[in-house]
């Protein structure tokens, strides 16, 4: 008996095991046959990929000439922005410049204005002098002119009366 429950167990072994086989197989057909679309599926994805790659390599290219023309652009930037704060550095030190001689200029005429206004002012008391002693001048000369009239006018009376008393002399 102990046989026949061991034939028995050999021939579930050997059923299991023709029966795990057949399940095997399948199971590898399957895994063929999903191989091969996978197969045929990444055939589809690296050509996709291929063309993407190409594609993003020209990107790339695209982008290396771009950056390559920003660095241009910059350097030339830099360059006109030297060149920039270097005009305004000599703009700055000329309007300071400019600036102090206008100040100069300012507190030159400043001073010519005061001379001037001085100069005004004693110009102007030079003539109010001259003006009163003119004006003082001239009344003396009328006063001393009036004394002449008056003592021309009695030398005239006088002249006449000689002229009378030699005419009544001869006669």
């Amino acid at each position: 008996m102990r046989a026949t429950t061991m034939d028995k167990d050999q021939e579930s072994i050997e059923g299991f095991r023709a029966e795990l086989k057949r399940g095997l197989d399948s199971v590898c057909t399957e895994v063929r046959f999903l191989g091969q679309r996978l197969d045929s599926r990444l055939e589809g994805t690296n050509g996709r990929l291929d063309g993407t790659n190409v594609r993003l390599d020209e990107t790339n290219t695209r982008l290396d000439e771009t950056n390559a023309r920003i660095d241009e652009t910059n350097t030339r930037l830099d360059g006109t922005n030297a060149r920039l704060d270097e005009t305004s550095t000599r703009l700055n030190a000329r309007l300071d410049e400019t600036s102090t001689r206008l100040d100069e200029v300012n507190t030159r005429l400043d001073e010519l204005s005061t001379q001037v206004t001085n100069l005004h002012s004693v110009t102007d008391a030079r003539f109010n002098f001259v003006n009163t002693r003119l004006e003082d001048l001239q009344e003396q000369f009328i006063n001393k002119l009036d004394g002449v009239i008056v003592l021309l006018l009695a030398h005239s009376r006088h002249l006449e009366e000689l002229d009378d008393t030699i005419a009544k002399m001869d006669r």
